[in-house]
């Protein structure tokens, strides 16, 4: 019994270990040795390979095969960063474009909005799917304006994170983090592999943009560069919005665990729940206690009974 859990165990190792071989850099490295036979021909590369001895070949593969490991390990680390950066979140001197981006932004959200209202009010056959095209374009920007990212992806996952703001009062930033403790095993694992997807999908860009240094070998590794960049952008669009979409479904079906867990009193209605969801977001991130304190159900069990 116990070989088979070592065997299993040195399966799942070595998958591990071939799916990080296998990774985005190892499409770059390929990239550009495509670029390098295109300039160069195949008969050099391979005349140096027979050139070498066996013993030498086995060391050159397992050279290659530790060097993808270590660049999937590198790139994963920064992986993170290139998402925030594709979100609109940029650094000196590019931040100079942030304004101008977001006001493209909320021009493109208005006209959108326009023509939703136009169709509301149409009847002509065809109707229904251009509206529903646009409600779907619509959803995926966030309620505030203040709220708007100067890209499309940065302001799909903006929306999902401050759709509980506005419905709830509940601010994600402070609130997330303890609401992930009280959500289901299910849930949690497809918002881990949602996300892992989303940041793979980042380190591909990542991996297109520094592409273009093939350039040196290959007048065509600039349009590849840029439809590699293109197409990982394009993916990332629609697993950005399942990825907002469970966020905001998470606050939807499991926000009153929060408030049990903290021993907050959980609003009465769903025109009072803002505010409370104001004063516990408040309490989380600052320990300040507002207007809506902390709640001892026994104690107000306690006080419900004296009063009667």
């Amino acid at each position: 019994m116990l070989d088979k859990f070592w065997e299993s165990l040195g399966g799942e190792l070595a998958g591990e270990w071939l799916r990080r071989a296998f990774s985005p850099p190892f499409l770059f490295y390929l990239s550009g040795l495509g670029f390098y036979t295109l300039r160069h021909g195949w008969q050099p590369l391979w005349n140096w390979l027979r050139g070498l001895q066996l013993l030498e070949q086995v060391a050159l593969l397992l050279g290659v095969l530790l060097g993808l490991i270590l660049s999937a390990l590198l790139t994963a680390q920064w992986r993170s960063t290139v998402l925030r950066w594709l979100e609109g979140y940029w650094f000196w001197p590019l931040r100079w474009l942030e304004k101008p981006c977001i006001a493209w932004q909320a021009r493109r959200l208005r006209q959108a909005e326009i023509r939703l209202n136009a169709l509301f009010e149409a009847s002509s056959p065809g109707v229904a799917r251009q509206r529903a095209e646009l409600e779907l374009f619509v959803h995926y920007f966030p309620g505030d304006p203040a709220e708007l990212r100067p890209t499309r992806l940065g302001n799909i996952l903006r929306a999902g994170e401050t759709a509980a703001a506005q419905k709830y009062g509940l601010e994600a930033y402070a609130c997330w983090p303890r609401l992930w403790q009280l959500l289901p095993a299910h849930l949690r694992e497809d918002l881990t592999a949602v996300r892992s997807r989303l940041l793979t999908l980042a380190e591909l860009w990542g991996m297109g943009l520094l592409s273009l240094v093939w350039t040196v070998w290959s007048g065509w590794a600039l349009p590849f560069a840029l439809l590699w960049m293109g197409v990982s952008y394009w993916r990332m669009l629609p697993v950005a919005m399942v990825y907002a979409d469970l966020i905001e479904s998470a606050f939807d079906l499991y926000r009153l665990r929060l408030y049990e867990a903290v021993g907050w009193q959980c609003p009465p209605d769903s025109q009072r729940e803002p505010a409370y969801g104001a004063a516990l977001s408040e309490f989380l991130w600052r320990g300040t206690l507002a207007e809506k304190g902390s709640y001892s159900p026994d104690r107000a069990a306690q006080e419900e009974g004296e009063a009667t």
